[in-house]
């Protein structure tokens, strides 16, 4: 920090300290002006100040700090003169460019907090786990059938029952079938409009990435709105690093759609081996 730098801040320091309910109406009613020259470059961050000043959630030694910045901005009897052509506000700026490190040292960890607990409440976690679920359910009625059909399979090979073992292992394969078709419903009438939500655009877009990323904007707008928001904070307030982009979610749905796909075609390579097992047994008794 230069001797100009460190005196200029230390006059914005003692202008905050003593500031009045004057000087606030004055910033309210000048800093518009002030969009102008090297300051309009940093015009987001002068706001994201001001709007911290009338914050109840902002300390008041950190709203003291802000208030000198403001006010060296918008009065004239600064180390450097305003009219001076170029550089007149060549203190102005780093100013309010020190303030603001300082202020984005409390304030990310609240825009994080805030940002996540707003994640936590959008429709993503609901999502994520009904997705989970969905899945988790899949597979645990996958093996029920799976072991039942395998029973049945195992009863015509061993014949435990001798004459009766036909007719016990067609009965477990028709209660599968039974039982399949029960879920298949149920599936359909709870998830198929969104399934076909998401088939519809994959085949349209011809990516399954796109046809997902379309299926969620259209689908839960408030998560795009989220991370819409999310996206704009990241490129002037440091530290949003840690929440993962809209992106990392549309791959969370892929991911979840191609183990579907996964467990719907390896069901299908099992189920088609067990009926070929099932033709020879019947061929050879």
């Amino acid at each position: 920090m230069t001797h100009i730098e460190k005196k200029a801040l230390k006059k914005a320091q003692k202008l905050g300290i003593n500031h009045s309910e004057k000087d606030l109406q004055k910033i309210d009613s000048n800093l518009d002006k002030m969009n102008k020259g090297p300051v309009a470059k940093i015009w987001d961050k002068v706001l994201l100040l001001w709007e911290k000043v009338k914050s109840p959630d902002v300390p008041v030694r950190l709203k003291i700090t802000i208030v000198g910045a403001l006010l060296y901005l918008i009065l004239p009897a600064d180390l450097v003169p305003d009219v001076i052509p170029g550089i007149g506000l060549i203190d102005d700026v780093t100013v309010v460019l020190m303030v603001f490190n300082e202020v984005s040292k409390y304030i990310v960890p609240k825009v994080v907090e805030k940002a996540k607990k707003k994640l936590e409440e959008s429709y993503y976690e609901k999502i994520d786990f009904k997705l989970k679920e969905i899945f988790y359910l899949m597979l645990l009625n996958s093996v029920i059938t799976l072991v039942i059909n395998m029973a049945g399979v195992a009863i015509l090979i061993i014949k435990p029952v001798k004459e009766y073992s036909r007719i016990i292992a067609f009965v477990l394969f028709f209660i599968t079938i039974i039982y399949s078709l029960i879920r298949l419903i149920l599936y359909l009438k709870q998830y198929g409009k969104i399934t076909i939500g998401i088939i519809k655009p994959v085949i349209k877009e011809k990516s399954l990435s796109k046809g997902i990323s379309i299926f969620v904007q259209e689908t839960y707008p408030l998560i795009t709105k989220i991370y819409a928001g999310i996206n704009i904070a990241k490129t002037f307030v440091p530290g949003l690093d840690s929440i993962p982009d809209f992106d990392k979610i549309v791959k969370d749905f892929i991911n979840h759609f191609k183990k579907k796909v996964i467990l719907v075609s390896l069901m299908f390579l099992v189920y088609s081996l067990i009926i070929y097992i099932i033709k020879i047994i019947l061929s050879i008794s």
